[in-house]
């Protein structure tokens, strides 16, 4: 199980950057290096990579939206 989680937090934190733009807002579950499903709810997110990986348990994250930063 540690090693499994070790494997999406590498995932997540090479990838971190792309992620948080492409997912702003939304819930992501991830099993190993892939993108399993994604939601506006952590619910919908986990159903999505269930269907995929029925016997494997994702791990979720939440990207929360960009805020717009206005610089005079």
């Amino acid at each position: 199980m540690v090693r499994r989680s070790f494997e999406e937090f590498k995932f997540l934190q090479e990838r971190a950057l792309e992620l948080s733009s492409r997912y702003a807002g939304q819930y992501v579950a991830f099993v190993g290096q892939e993108i399993a499903g994604s939601g506006q709810t952590a619910q919908e997110a986990y159903e999505k990579a269930k269907q995929k990986y029925p016997h494997r348990e994702p791990v979720l994250k939440y990207f929360p939206p960009t805020e717009a930063v206005l610089v005079l």
